[in-house]
């Protein structure tokens, strides 16, 4: 009499997550060490990728560190790699794997993950088959759905500040083009209606969106018909609903000896997600001053 086998299905376990992000990003952050290392692992856990040779054929290692102080290491071995749709490989709990209770780790494990392209959104499959049905119920006893969910938890929250960055910085270059295009209702559009913005010229305060387009309306008719904008060193921080940039920036244009060109400015702006909209809330221009001569600094060393 032969032993019953186990059929695929009965040693999976199967896990899917949608995340508001487009398939190219999610697979970057799956598969990039300097973005897993940004989120993989249950919440409160730090990963360090030791290596990583992504392509079939191609090992990795991973060492979770949990909030505990105990490491968790795990290597593997990549069977396929189909960018940005399909990865699969070994998933082995690697020398070093010390939980805090003993344990009979599961063996034969093989994970696919399938990156679904959903609109603008991504639906991620993971599926972990195991050599039987045993190692299947090792691994789910060790918390492997509630591990997985609580990553993906952690995955949600750094695409959306990615997917974030990426619309603010587009804010910006958008916000640049419109005045280079002198296109006053475009580079009004994504300032909030109770702005308050600080300029190097007078008025030194403006308070309200509207008395903000009336300096830009005044302000574009004196500017060449031709010109352009030199931006350095921007810096972007985002978390959560609110966001801060600074940069370096500067007009050039061929009529060199227009009032207008060749003074670098420094630049903030602050911006707030409002009712799911990036809107800035607050800018700041300024140039800095020789406080022996009162006279503003208009050059950059370089």
């Amino acid at each position: 009499m032969t032993a019953k086998q186990d059929s695929a299905s009965e040693r999976e376990i199967v896990i899917k997550r949608e995340f508001a992000a487009p398939r190219e990003l999610v697979w970057k952050v799956w598969t990039q060490p300097e973005h897993i290392t940004k989120w993989w692992g249950p919440r409160g856990f730090n990963t360090t990728v030791t290596e990583m040779d992504f392509r079939p054929g191609g090992k990795w290692r991973y060492v979770m560190h949990g909030p505990d102080g105990v490491d968790y290491p795990a290597r593997g071995v990549f069977r396929e790699v189909v960018p940005p749709e399909r990865i699969v490989t070994t998933d082995e709990f690697d020398e070093g794997w010390q939980p805090p209770q003993p344990i009979d780790l599961p063996s034969g494990i093989v994970a696919t993950a399938v990156f679904d392209a959903i609109g603008i959104r991504t639906r991620l499959t993971l599926t972990i088959s195991h050599a039987t049905v045993e190692d299947k119920n090792k691994h789910a006893a060790m918390g492997v759905e509630g591990g997985w969910n609580s990553s993906f938890d952690c995955m949600d929250d750094y695409l959306m500040a990615l997917t974030d960055e990426v619309t603010v910085r587009q804010l910006i270059a958008d916000q640049t083009k419109a005045i280079c295009e002198k296109n006053v209702d475009k580079l009004m559009r994504p300032y909030a209606p109770d702005l308050v913005a600080f300029d190097a010229i007078p008025p030194f305060q403006t308070n309200g969106a509207d008395a903000w387009r009336q300096t830009w309306a005044s302000c574009l008719p004196h500017f060449p018909e031709t010109f352009a904008i030199e931006t350095r060193d921007l810096r972007l921080t985002v978390s959560g609903t609110v966001a801060f940039a600074h940069w370096l920036f500067r007009f050039t244009g061929p009529e060199k000896d227009h009032p207008a060109m060749q003074s670098w400015m420094r630049l903030t702006g602050c911006y707030q997600k409002i009712e799911g909209e990036w809107r800035i809330v607050h800018e700041h221009c300024s140039v800095p001053f020789d406080p022996h001569t009162s006279k503003a600094l208009l050059t950059l060393d370089v």
